[in-house]
């Protein structure tokens, strides 16, 4: 396994858009030794294997940005983060609810673009856990190169231009 081995800056504490050993330590360390969200990280890593068209990896790689970096679930009844991501950053720790929710959506997450220099103005948020497991977990467990194609089409149907070139 690799890691970075550098630490971010002291003049900008409260986020980095590259990963540095907080992030790997207090966002990812913690994330794979539980049972649930160390088997995602394995089925993310058997997807992306299974994989050819570079398409398609990146849209895997946006699936894995929304939930696995940058999720966030309903636990007790309060929305809390699981991601690497949000869990590194102080200053996105802190900022994390008020940001815009939306429902877990395997292809609006595949096909969102993210800039890395800001915090995420766009979180998908799952009611639990086990949706995580369940929705994300078998999307990497199933997905191929002719399912996220399908899905990269759904994707395109729904953007507005498509939306109007068929009515």
């Amino acid at each position: 396994m690799r890691s970075t081995q550098y630490i971010r800056h002291p003049e900008v504490p409260l986020y980095t858009p590259e990963p540095d050993l907080i992030h790997e330590v207090v966002g990812h360390g913690h994330l794979l030794a539980t049972p649930t969200f160390g088997e995602l990280h394995r089925k993310a890593g058997v997807a992306t294997r299974r994989l050819r068209d570079e398409e398609n990896v990146r849209f895997l790689s946006r699936v894995f940005w929304f939930s696995l970096e940058f999720g966030v679930a309903v636990e007790d009844g309060e929305l809390r983060a699981y991601g690497a991501g949000i869990l590194s950053s102080y200053g996105e720790i802190e900022e994390f609810r008020s940001m815009e929710h939306r429902s877990l959506d395997i292809v609006e997450m595949g096909s969102v673009d993210y800039d890395i220099t800001h915090y995420q103005p766009v979180l998908y948020r799952a009611e639990s856990v086990d949706e995580v497991a369940e929705v994300v977990g078998g999307f990497f467990e199933t997905c191929t190169d002719e399912s996220i194609a399908e899905l990269r089409a759904e994707a395109a149907a729904r953007t507005p231009a498509a939306a109007a070139s068929r009515a």
